[in-house]
């Protein structure tokens, strides 16, 4: 079975058989390439990569600064008490989530 290593823009595309071939042609012992293959895909694996889940999240937090700059100029342009109440809510919800992922609790994410 074909396993890839790494596939990514300006990287190389090293399989399994590759290393097989190096140790077939003398260049690496058995025992090197038995500790170089885990070895390349551990550290494939930690590369980062851009998917459709990167781009969405980017998206998502564009959206949602987008949404909160508008609800701000809403407020501001209706009157000034409307936008201390929205700058209130903002800054307690975004308060606890910080206080919440400051004390731990959501490590696990």
């Amino acid at each position: 079975a074909m396993s890839v290593v790494c596939c990514t823009n300006g990287g190389i595309q090293i399989y399994q058989s590759d290393i097989e071939d190096a140790v077939n042609k003398g260049i690496i012992s058995p025992d090197q390439a038995k500790v170089l293959w885990p070895e390349l895909q551990a550290v494939a694996d930690e590369r980062w990569r851009l998917s459709w889940v990167n781009v969405a999240y980017a998206l998502g937090g564009s959206l949602i600064l987008g949404s909160m700059t508008w609800l701000l100029n809403e407020a501001w342009n209706s009157n000034l008490l409307a936008l201390f109440y929205l700058s209130s809510v903002y800054v307690f919800v975004f308060g606890l989530v910080g206080y919440e992922i400051f004390t731990g609790r959501f490590k696990k994410i």
